[in-house]
């Protein structure tokens, strides 16, 4: 990297896109081994780099901004800049849909996710209602490009499926909610049937979300039920990588205490 930096203060338009490019690498690798922080200043660098090559050629350099801003704003959360990542992950939207709106074939696919995680942030920020909207629209995406007949990419529809869910439940709509969570349950079941290595712990985390939204309208022992399965299949994956596992296990165990709390007597 610092080759590149020396390169691009000498001859900004050539090698600045590779410093950026290097920048992101770092940031990368940083967040890998949990320096968040580190990670954030590498990225934030990269996205002014990026920013400014875009305003000058925005065809060529628009879509490695969006990039950038999408993994910022996941480091800045991460690092508990909550305001700032919320700022990276609206321009990444604002990008991302500048560019599905020229050529949704190729870009929808990256800004329905970027909306499903926007969805997020907003929905950990108490803005239920913009929460819900960027949650909606990253669905309505994938439904959209189902019935046109492209293969969607199911374990991103699962994951936008689950968090539309938790933006339903957060504005009282349960039912709503529990259909949601319940499909992207179906979904997790399948890919892990397919590949239990890859999808396993993705079905623990859709297992133990559809049995709060179940308890959330009285089916407190079905969710008892699936949280149980949902613990079975952490158990074995923490045994293998506690590292990994256990932190969501724990979390698993503390749903199912809160849910027996729920039973009478």
């Amino acid at each position: 990297m610092r080759v590149f930096r020396e390169l691009a203060a000498a001859d900004p338009d050539q090698y600045e896109p590779e410093l950026a490019t290097s920048l992101v690498t770092v940031a990368n690798h940083l967040w890998s081994q949990g320096e968040s922080a580190k990670a954030c200043t590498h990225a934030a660098i990269a996205a002014a780099i990026r920013r400014r090559l875009a305003r000058a050629n925005p065809d060529a350099f628009r879509r490695a901004l969006a990039s950038s801003l999408t993994g910022l704003g996941v480091y800045l959360w991460a690092a508990g800049q909550r305001a700032e990542a919320l700022e990276a992950s609206q321009e990444a939207v604002a990008h991302w849909r500048e560019l599905a709106a020229a050529n949704p074939a190729l870009y929808e696919d990256f800004l329905a996710p970027a909306l499903s995680n926007l969805g997020n942030r907003l929905g950990a920020l108490e803005r239920p209602g913009a929460a819900l909207a960027a949650a909606d629209e990253a669905v309505d995406i994938c439904r959209r490009q189902a019935a046109s007949g492209k293969e969607v990419n199911q374990d991103g529809l699962g994951t936008a499926l689950n968090n539309l869910g938790n933006r339903l439940a957060a504005v009282g709509r349960t039912e709503d909610a529990l259909r949601m969570s319940g499909a992207a349950m179906d979904i997790y079941r399948t890919l892990a049937a397919e590949h239990p290595s890859a999808y396993r712990a993705d079905l623990a985390r859709a297992l133990a979300n559809h049995a709060l939204h179940q308890a959330q309208i009285g089916f407190v022992h079905k969710g008892l039920e699936l949280t149980s399965e949902a613990i079975a299949i952490q158990q074995e994956l923490a045994a293998a990588n506690p590292a990994a596992f256990t932190a969501d296990l724990r979390k698993f165990e503390d749903i199912r205490d809160v849910l027996r709390s729920e039973l009478p007597g």
